[in-house]
């Protein structure tokens, strides 16, 4: 690669970040907003309770804010007031908050991207096609064919 991207959008896995500082250090890396909002019923569901709504909704005015000063003012409030200053969700939300928080994000270019969810989708589609015995020109075949079903039909 001659020129690293300026950024990149991945999810969590602690082994692409380590890749990506090391190989490509002067990329700013992001990680996937609903990579991390998916977990948030295992980790909070039971904890909150009929609170857990108002949470998702609170973290998410904590993700939008416009500067990281309004981000480390309302972090500690939101927190508090759930009672999850000792949660190790919540530490470990804290302690990665730039690369998710839009605040620590805004100086960079995504393109508007803060998932990963059009290539997932992408995958997805994808993976009906292939399996280990698909030939390259059998997959191309099928993805067309379908493309072509598809693009029948007015959306």
């Amino acid at each position: 690669m001659k020129k690293p991207p300026k950024t990149i959008l991945t999810d969590q896995d602690p082994w692409m970040k380590e890749a990506i500082s090391k190989d490509l250090p002067s990329t700013k890396h992001s990680f996937c907003i609903w990579h991390i909002t998916f977990k948030f019923s295992s980790w909070f569901n039971a904890i909150l309770r009929d609170k857990y709504s108002k949470w998702c909704s609170d973290f998410y005015e904590l993700y939008k804010l416009e500067t990281c000063e309004e981000f480390e003012h309302q972090w500690p409030k939101v927190v508090a007031k759930y009672n999850l200053q000792s949660n190790k969700h919540v530490k470990g939300l804290y302690e990665i908050r730039n690369y998710w928080a839009l605040a620590y994000l805004r100086d960079h270019f995504f393109g508007g991207m803060t998932t990963t969810g059009r290539s997932e989708s992408i995958n997805a589609f994808i993976k009906r096609f292939i399996n280990s015995h698909t030939s390259l020109s059998d997959f191309t075949k099928q993805v067309w064919c379908n493309c072509q079903y598809i693009s029948t039909f007015h959306f």
